[in-house]
């Protein structure tokens, strides 16, 4: 947080999601996002491979050595989740229309829990809030960190 309030225009992060819940660490991935747009450089480092998927450039080490650098576009993009008990893809689409909710990416279900997908955090947090005030349990809300690390090793591959 610190490092946020003086306006640098480098940021210089040691594993800042590190003891952050899933909505703190979407909130701040948002920030660093919006940094990186107003022109700021954001320097990250972390040793968990989904904490950098929306990087412009990785640097992997392996024991203190560069083994491994790759690019890509500024484009990447966060997926965030909301996982709810007791409610099937039928009665949410009811929900979806009666509340005027945003459109999910993606729905599944095994067993109980229903998994929702959604590309930005205002959408997953629409849904938690009136799944919440409908009175149904949710399991799980934040950034999807399984989908960010396929994303990151489909682009830079599995040596990664």
């Amino acid at each position: 947080a610190r490092a946020l309030l003086h306006d640098a225009p480098v940021l210089l992060l040691d594993d800042p999601f590190r003891a952050l819940d899933g909505e703190a660490a979407a909130r701040l991935r948002e920030i660093l996002r919006r940094a990186r747009e107003s022109g700021k450089t954001v320097l990250l480092c972390t040793h968990e491979l989904s904490q950098a998927a929306s990087a412009e450039t990785i640097h992997i080490l392996r024991r203190g050595k560069l083994v491994h650098t790759a690019r890509r576009g500024a484009g990447a993009t966060s997926s965030y989740r909301v996982e709810v008990s007791g409610i099937g893809p039928g009665h949410l689409e009811q929900l979806a229309r009666t509340a005027h909710l945003p459109p999910w990416q993606g729905v599944s279900s095994a067993g109980f829990v229903t998994r929702l997908a959604f590309s930005t955090y205002g959408d997953a947090a629409a849904w938690a809030r009136a799944l919440l005030a409908a009175g149904l349990v949710v399991l799980r809300f934040g950034e999807d960190q399984e989908a960010a690390e396929d994303e990151l090793l489909a682009h830079f591959g599995e040596e990664a």
